[in-house]
């Protein structure tokens, strides 16, 4: 119902043609967008409040939507522009955490996806790009250390490695590398020795040789100092014999992709007892 204009407001002669036609355009404005803005709430069986959705004058989804949990707190924030997701989704936990925060353009995924743990560290950096899941994916424990590196393209797993909270490589998976890998930052070379301490001299010794990011596949391993053979074992594929006391001296060459020659030389020097 429209209010009624009190007596000391009345429109009169007096008043200039430009003020009553501006006053009477903002009024009718008020009132269209309070008749054709919307927002549409959902229920479960329950009565619970599943979700609020902002409908736009075009019947469209317009503004930021909601949906909750069980205990009523927010669950997912999403903002919508012209009926399609624009701008940063942000996940919740039930306690009100951030739980997740996704960038999105044009109604798809398109930027860096970050996860977090209940406690608030980095979980999860994944990049999109246009709605596909490109390049490296990290994953991690709580206290920091990296669980998973893993590489996409085209929404495509190209190759994923595993690792315990120690850094110990636990497992990996491979497949077709077609384009040259991002070799660009990357860790420094990785020797884990199966009964751990230090190398001694003239004693074999089952150990990982590794650089995270690489495929241990496209990695071969020589070295001055020491006999360096393969083992036959899955998690301790390298037999290191070092000659003498000192310190011994490996070289990681490495491909950087499946059909690619040997273009990357990292080096880690150890130390050996007798």
């Amino acid at each position: 119902m429209l209010e009624k204009i009190p007596k000391d407001r009345t429109f009169t002669r007096e008043m200039k043609p430009t003020v009553l036609i501006v006053t009477l355009l903002l009024f009718f404005l008020s009132f269209t967008l309070r008749v054709h803005a919307q927002t549409e709430k959902v229920y479960d069986d329950a009565e619970k409040l599943v979700s609020i959705n902002p409908i736009g004058p075009e019947g469209v989804l317009e503004g930021v939507g909601y949906t909750f949990h069980e205990n009523g707190a927010v669950a997912m924030e999403t903002p919508w522009v012209a009926g399609k997701i624009e701008g940063t989704e942000k996940e919740y936990y039930p306690d009100g955490t951030l739980k997740s925060v996704c960038p999105y353009q044009d109604g798809v995924r398109h930027g860096m996806y970050i996860g977090y743990h209940p406690d608030g560290s980095v979980k999860l950096r994944q990049p999109w790009v246009e709605g596909l899941r490109q390049g490296k994916t990290y994953m991690y424990y709580p206290d920091g250390s990296l669980y998973l590196l893993g590489y996409m393209e085209g929404d495509s797993l190209m190759f994923a490695q595993r690792f315990d909270e120690n850094g110990r490589l636990i497992s990996e998976r491979l497949g077709q590398v077609t384009t040259p890998l991002d070799t660009a930052e990357l860790p420094p070379p990785v020797v884990r020795l199966e009964k751990g301490g230090t190398l001694r001299a003239g004693v074999p010794h089952a150990a990982q040789v590794f650089i995270p990011g690489i495929p241990t596949a496209y990695i071969s391993i020589t070295s001055p100092d020491a006999l360096v053979e393969s083992t036959g074992l899955e998690q301790w594929p390298v037999l290191l014999v070092p000659a003498q006391a000192g310190f011994c001296t490996l070289y990681l060459t490495a491909r950087t992709h499946t059909k690619a020659g040997a273009s990357l030389v990292r080096k880690v020097v150890l130390k050996v007892t007798e």
